[in-house]
């Protein structure tokens, strides 16, 4: 009998010690709750609508609905005072949080300055400039962030509303300026109709020979701008940024009209931009080109652009005129309405322009090049820039009119090897 006890007793115990370890260990995350998490790759980890914030800071987070500061969200009342006291709550950390959908009239600026750690959730809300609205000097871009460290933007619309302004474009007016920030994300966040451009990355006044003051360790993941009147895109000041899906189209107004516009200006530091990645990206519509990186004003350095598909874009594809630089693995399908460009260093039109040091394009698809332009040029070496070291290896040119690869003779050690060209063979849509 008491042997009997005994061991019932350390039964007991021993189902008392589990349930207490048990009770001590993490919890399993509530699948539910727990938004996406992006993947090395930057590929199917990114949902439609970002939940949990992808940026964690040190402060606990804080939860901010524009809503508690006063916004709106109807389309007509003016919501711009109550979102920039939102904006303004975050500005030491935590997250804000759009009511989903709702339009959001803005009549000036949203602007943060100084902030971190934070994290902005559209909710597939958008901002949108009031219709007839004048620019003036007091009106800031409609989403300005500058001097910031680790924040992300996730599913926001801007629309800059191109058409019921007056006048209709300012080259000064971005959708989204973002100015000496570092370590931060853009998912999922669209720009539709601007005055200038839909992205606009710089340094403020005053700090164009400050390399430290460079836009850095930046993602756009799956975001897009469509209908910019100037460039989709502007990098201006940037270092490690990285461009991964989403589309760039339509550009369409003054110079450059690109998709993306990788190009410093002549008062920053050089290199102005430099490891600069572009991929799984779409390029179309765009009266300039897909995507544009020069040297001409300051340096460029190690620009990629990877896997990406362009299609009718009026000027080129992609013109690369950089020290160490990658097209390779894109589709360049169906250019039919190319043109001159007005700027006299670009004065005729290809599919991709090759010009600076050491720029490599391999295993890209050209079909459907139905203008007489070249497909892959190697430009001439200028006052500003040279034109060497390039290699054009394993491209497929196809159904095409013009030369499929041109080099100016004063380029100098260019390797052209083991590309398949057959102008008669015709291939489907590859998208």
């Amino acid at each position: 009998m008491q042997k009997k006890i005994v061991v019932l007793l350390c039964l007991l115990l021993s189902a008392c010690y589990t349930q207490n370890v048990m009770d001590l260990s993490t919890p399993e995350p509530d699948n539910e709750k727990s938004g996406s998490v992006l993947a090395d790759d930057g590929s199917s980890g990114v949902s439609e609508e970002t939940e949990s914030p992808p940026v964690t800071g040190n402060n606990p987070a804080v939860g901010v609905n524009v809503a508690d500061y006063g916004a709106i969200g109807d389309g007509v009342t003016d919501d711009s005072a109550a979102l920039n006291s939102a904006f303004q709550a975050i500005k030491d950390g935590g997250d804000m949080y759009f009511e989903q959908g709702k339009i959001y009239a803005i009549s000036r600026g949203i602007e943060i300055d100084g902030a971190r750690n934070f994290n902005i959730y559209g909710r597939n809300a958008t901002l949108r400039v009031i219709d007839g609205y004048q620019p003036s000097g007091n009106f800031s871009h409609p989403l300005s962030i500058r001097n910031s460290t680790d924040f992300s933007v996730n599913d926001l619309v801007i629309d800059g509303n191109r058409a019921r302004r007056q006048p209709a474009e300012d080259w000064r007016l971005d959708n989204i300026k973002i100015l000496e920030c570092k370590r931060f994300t853009f998912r999922n966040v669209v720009s539709n109709n601007a005055l200038d451009d839909g992205f606009y990355l710089d340094v403020l006044a005053g700090s164009h020979q400050d390399r430290t003051a460079a836009n850095s360790e930046g993602k756009f993941i799956n975001c897009s701008a469509d209908n910019a009147y100037r460039n989709g895109m502007s990098i201006i000041v940037g270092r490690n940024i990285e461009i991964i899906g989403g589309s760039y189209t339509n550009a369409n107004g003054i110079w450059p009209q690109s998709g993306i516009d990788i190009e410093p200006n002549e008062e920053d530091i050089s290199p102005g931009a430099e490891d600069i990645v572009i991929r799984d990206a779409t390029f179309t519509g765009n009266n300039g080109a897909g995507v544009m990186a020069t040297n001409y004003w300051s340096g460029v350095e190690r620009v990629t652009v990877e896997n990406n598909y362009f299609s009718d874009n009026a000027l080129a594809g992609v013109m690369m005129a950089v020290k160490t630089g990658l097209v390779k693995g894109n589709t360049f399908y169906d250019f039919q309405r190319m043109t001159n460009a007005s700027e006299e260093w670009w004065q005729t039109a290809e599919v991709v322009s090759v010009l600076g040091e050491d720029v490599v394009v391999e295993n890209n698809l050209f079909a459907r090049i139905h203008f007489q332009v070249p497909v892959i040029q190697v430009r001439e070496a200028d006052a500003r820039q040279k034109s060497e070291g390039h290699t054009v290896i394993n491209n497929q040119i196809y159904d095409f009119r013009g030369e499929a690869i041109s080099v100016d003779e004063t380029a100098s050690d260019i390797r052209i090897m083991e590309n398949d060209i057959d102008r008669d063979r015709t291939i489907s849509a590859p998208r």
